[in-house]
């Protein structure tokens, strides 16, 4: 597992200060666990019969995951 860091092109102002960089572990099985999926997969389909994907966004599971993988 690794870790990878992503530098900003402009740093960014947050509660705890101005970050220039963002740190993000790769996630585990156990997050998924521990906060549910993220996001879901939906194929629909139009009036014309073509398939499209949506997704959707489970919010505070987003935010749980990248809370724990974001290096803090």
């Amino acid at each position: 597992m690794s870790d990878d860091i992503f530098k900003l092109s402009s740093p960014i102002k947050t509660h705890n200060g101005e970050v220039s960089e963002v740190k993000l572990k790769e996630p585990t099985a156990r997050s998924f666990f521990s906060h549910g999926e993220p996001f879901k997969v939906k194929v629909l389909s139009d009036d014309k019969g073509e398939s499209l994907v949506d997704f959707d966004f489970n919010n505070a599971s987003v935010r749980q995951v990248s809370r724990r993988h974001d290096g803090t």
